[in-house]
């Protein structure tokens, strides 16, 4: 089933994580980031360097959330490490290449393998806004994600809420619940 993984960035402040009533998740690869070499994922020996910013827009814009007292995590499935193509070590080395090049505090949280922290599920997002965000307002906090390439017939008002296994009624509250 995999386990989940999580690392807390020591540049949060305790007053920043209290104060914010918006939680930014954010998938990594695809969204923030894409493989530089341009292969669909990079090979296990460039597995730490072999990256880049999705676009020069995605830096600003995070840094602007951050500045604006909002809460980010990365939430990311990492089955590579699950199937042992990739060690969780060199998931690690690269998340802190990651983060130092951001230059704000982000935390990360992964599935490397089939269990309720995978995305599409929710339970990731519960986990950090419990302990890392437990001020933060739903309606006022997103998920952005690549959707792994798909069109989604979900997308428009529910696009960039995170979901849980299947789709919701109409009507109902965008983003989990606690």
């Amino acid at each position: 089933d995999g386990v989940f993984c999580y690392k807390f960035h020591t540049g949060y402040t305790k007053a920043h994580l209290e104060k914010a009533t918006r939680m930014v998740a954010f998938d990594m690869d695809g969204c923030v980031i894409k493989v530089k070499s341009g292969k669909k994922f990079a090979s296990p020996g460039d597995y730490t360097t072999d990256w880049t910013f999705w676009d020069t827009s995605v830096v600003p814009m995070m840094r602007k959330l951050y500045d604006e007292g909002a809460y980010l995590v990365f939430i990311s499935n990492q089955n590579g490490v699950g199937q042992g193509k990739v060690k969780w070590q060199q998931v690690d080395e690269k998340m802190r290449a990651i983060m130092a090049s951001l230059g704000f505090p982000i935390d990360f949280i992964c599935s490397t393998g089939t269990n309720q922290f995978r995305k599409p599920c929710i339970a990731a997002w519960q986990y950090m806004q419990m302990h890392r965000a437990p001020n933060a307002v739903q309606e006022q906090s997103l998920y952005v994600g690549d959707a792994a390439g798909r069109v989604h017939p979900a997308a428009g008002p529910r696009a960039g809420r995170p979901r849980s296994k299947g789709r919701p009624a109409p009507g109902k509250a965008p983003g989990p619940t606690r």
